[in-house]
């Protein structure tokens, strides 16, 4: 996969930070999604493109005692994979040539830097299935995954793409690299799916299940702010639905006050599936990432100008600050400890989530955790 057209070919060797006028250096380091990007500077930038490739980077980095950050898209916000004097590795080009489908298992394989714009086409024309992902061309698989993995698919076939992962294989911070699944290396594969940039390890390779492509319908309404609210009022807007209804289908109805007559009635017409109720009903206690509630509200705030940037960054922080009183608290993928400390996982699972964390990574070689361990000191009684 080449790299997007404002960006020159990788190179071979890693990049370093000691001759500040190489000309990759700048253009690699600063390869994100949002232009407003810290000033920390990462000792090296190396891409792997094997996993054997990606051990011998995290052994090399053990045996200096440096710090790792791991980027695949580069859609985090926050850019939390810049780790000043340490290791940018990205994984663009990491295992990215080795798509492949069993249509024995009907599971899916790819490498962590597969973008939504290589993967789509190849699941439509080669597969004819699909597999989630992220909802811009550029989001690499990776990151989405370890975020959890929220998209639009989330209120059909599973709340996040975490719940479609079979297997993954990752490099952890000794240097090994182990499998991960439901029935080996259990707790490696719960942090991994929902750990977001507090994760302690690189994801090298992924194995998902499949579902059959079909068309779905969608629709998007376009309002003002200024008295256009009418479009999302339950009279209005089940007006301007209506021609919908004829397709539309529950995925789960919970009935909870049927007398016995109809709740056998309920149970004999419904087919549940374990999937669908467990991510609307999870068990707490294994719940790693936050899910949307009742209301899932997700923004995204443009600009062009520098000289701007204080003013909306207040802008957005006082938004947040008067929903504070009613929300749950925020997806992972949008934590930023510099801006605001918030709950990204429910309390036992941030609990259970560090003292994997420490089982695998005692000498804190990613320390992307440490944000979201304030949480601890913030909200006391977690």
């Amino acid at each position: 996969m080449p790299f997007p057209p404002n960006l020159p070919p990788i190179p071979t060797d890693p990049i370093t930070a000691s001759n500040s006028h190489h000309p990759l250096y700048e253009p690699l380091r600063t390869r994100f999604f949002n232009a407003r990007l810290p000033t920390t500077q990462p000792l090296e930038i190396v891409f792997p493109r094997t996993t054997a490739a990606a051990a011998s980077c995290i052994r090399a980095a053990r045996a200096r005692n440096l710090h790792v950050g791991v980027r695949s898209g580069g859609h985090n916000f926050a850019a939390p994979a810049l780790v000043a004097g340490g290791v940018l590795l990205d994984t663009l080009h990491l295992n990215a040539d080795e798509f492949s489908y069993d249509r024995r298992t009907q599971l899916v394989s790819f490498g962590p830097g597969a973008t939504a714009a290589r993967l789509a086409p190849w699941m439509r024309d080669e597969v004819g299935r699909f597999w989630p992902f992220g909802h811009s061309p550029s989001v690499g698989v990776g990151g989405f995954l370890c975020a959890g993995g929220q998209g639009w698919f989330m209120r059909g076939w599973g709340a996040t793409a975490g719940e479609w992962v079979e297997r993954l294989e990752i490099v952890t911070p000794d240097g090994e690299v182990r499998v991960a699944s439901r029935t080996e290396n259990e707790d490696l594969f719960w942090a991994a799916r929902g750990g977001g940039l507090a994760f302690f390890g690189v994801v090298t390779r992924i194995w998902g299940r499949t579902v059959r492509m079909r068309r779905v319908w969608g629709r998007t309404l376009v309002f003002g702010l200024g008295g256009g609210g009418g479009a999302v009022e339950e009279e209005e807007g089940g007006e301007r639905s209506r021609g919908f209804e004829e397709v539309m289908e529950w995925a789960l109805e919970t009935d909870a006050t049927a007398s016995p007559k109809y709740g056998v009635e309920t149970a004999i017409v419904t087919c549940y599936t374990n999937r669908v109720e467990e991510d609307y009903y999870p068990d707490e206690e294994d719940q790693a990432m936050c899910l949307p509630q009742q209301y899932h509200v997700s923004t995204m705030t443009c600009w062009h100008d520098p000289a701007k940037d204080e003013e909306m960054k207040k802008w957005i922080h006082d938004a947040y600050s008067r929903a504070q009183p009613v929300s749950v608290g925020q997806y992972v993928a949008d934590f930023d400890e510099n801006h605001r400390i918030t709950k990204v996982m429910t309390d036992n699972a941030l609990k259970r989530f560090l003292q994997i964390r420490e089982k695998y990574d005692p000498q804190e070689m990613f320390i992307g955790y440490r944000g979201l361990a304030k949480v601890l000191d913030r909200y006391p009684k977690l």
